[in-house]
């Protein structure tokens, strides 16, 4: 049986205002040489649940060297190995620890600690951002005003520009993957589906994947898609988080329909939906259909620049000095109060079960994390729960009448033999052979 949170001063600090400065940050890992294992960390509570495990709240067991016993917490993402094997999805995983291990600290980007496996599992012990996803914050007030989503898009114009600065193509944002800390500021997560060595705006990837309605046009005319693929799904959030719901959200169930909208049709606000003109301007340049024209292409900077942000102070936003327009509920005896109950009252030690229909993809053959979350009822239906499927080429094929022989993987020499790794945080994707081939 789980064992419950640590409560009293001991563990969460002995005041209201240092609990806040040390929620969700674990002491430096010592080097990881060291050899840690999921024993060495007491199992709070389940906080996320995706296709191939879960995610923990944890914190150290032993009083090990450069950590101490109970002196903070982290996440631990635990992916059942003979499901990753199963699914072809050990080599996205063992992507996903490259690219989180080669990253450079950011503010606004998850850190990984440590990175461990045993006979049944491989772990990834991350940072704890206390203040649950951004999903769940918008589906408690079903829209944000304009301030508070370029507050959010402005940290995002500096996460992804990190990113994109060391090679790395994020293509899965979404607001499930963007997590808010004590402060109330955004961090990144989930590396499964990024590819490395992407240094252009509009080529260095091919893989249809990501969230269906994120997807940018060039990804799924499979012209070839660089950074500027992010930068719309940029757009996309920016108008999920002013309206609510994403654009042709009613065309949801209907993949051909809302790809064929992604591609050909404009993307309209709602009438009923107040939003300045500057904002408008801000969504038709980031949404423009050719990649190479849109906001972003010539770099973050020119996002940065643009009239949306203009007045705001980078140096304090990166210090994350301002005030946050929302601040996470801080519980010293619920350290999980701003996660759901369908995640927090899971055992802790229940069996991972691979969940039905989702949102996160990877089309043309190759596995799927579907991650896809209906959102027809207001944000009431849950996207969280996860498929795992291959799929043929039909839909793509049938929606534009074109043939998708490739991909990121390449096509000629047979795949090399897999071998067994190390994961962490996040959900599968992003392959580390196919990428590298490409």
């Amino acid at each position: 049986s789980s064992s419950p949170p640590p409560r009293g001063p001991r563990a969460v600090g002995a005041s209201p205002t240092a609990n806040m400065q040390s929620l969700g940050r674990l002491p430096e890992f010592p080097e990881r040489q060291l050899g840690y294992q999921v024993e060495h960390f007491a199992l709070h509570k389940v906080v996320g649940e995706g296709a191939w495990g879960k995610v923990c709240l944890a914190s150290p067991r032993f009083d090990l060297p450069g950590v101490g016993a109970g002196r903070g917490y982290c996440a631990i993402k635990m992916m059942k190995r003979a499901d990753l094997d199963e699914h072809e999805m050990t080599e996205r995983a063992r992507t996903e620890r490259e690219i989180m291990e080669g990253l450079p600290a950011h503010p606004f980007v998850i850190r990984l600690y440590a990175a461990f496996e045993d006979a049944e599992r491989l772990y990834f012990a991350m940072e704890y951002c206390l203040g649950g996803d951004l999903f769940y914050h918008l589906d408690l007030r079903k829209s944000f005003p304009e301030p508070t989503v370029r507050f959010y898009c402005a940290q995002l114009a500096l996460a992804l520009g990190h990113l994109h600065a060391h090679g790395v193509c994020y293509r899965d944002l979404k607001t499930e993957n963007l997590m808010l800390d004590a402060r109330g500021y955004l961090k990144v997560i989930d590396f499964g589906l990024s590819k490395p060595g992407v240094h252009s705006a509009t080529a260095g990837a091919k893989t249809v994947c990501g969230t269906p309605s994120y997807l940018a046009p060039e990804t799924l005319m499979r012209k070839g898609y660089g950074h500027a693929a992010d930068w719309w799904a940029l757009g996309i959030l920016a108008f999920e988080l002013r309206v609510g719901l994403p654009p042709w959200h009613e065309e949801a169930d209907d993949k051909r329909r809302l790809f064929r909208h992604i591609c050909l049709e404009p993307v309209k606000l709602p009438l009923e939906v107040d939003v300045s003109l500057t904002f408008r301007t801000f969504l038709a340049a980031i949404l423009k259909k050719n990649p190479a024209q849109r906001l972003g292409a010539r770099g973050a900077a020119e996002v940065q620049a643009h009239k949306l942000f203009a007045g705001v102070p980078w140096d304090r936003l990166r210090a994350a000095a301002l005030p946050a327009p929302i601040t996470p509920k801080l519980d010293p005896l619920d350290l999980t109060c701003n996660f759901p109950e369908e995640f927090t009252r899971i055992p802790v030690r229940s069996e991972d079960r691979v969940s039905t229909p989702g949102g996160s993809m990877v089309l043309n053959g190759e596995v799927v994390e579907n991650m896809f979350r209906d959102k027809l009822a207001n944000l009431q239906e849950s996207r969280r729960n996860s498929e795992v499927f291959k799929s043929d080429n039909s839909l793509l094929k049938s929606t534009f009448g074109l043939s998708f022989q490739d991909s990121d993987r390449a096509p000629s020499p047979p795949p090399p033999t897999r071998q067994s790794t190390t994961t962490g945080h996040g959900g599968g994707g992003g392959g580390a052979e196919a990428d590298a081939a490409a």
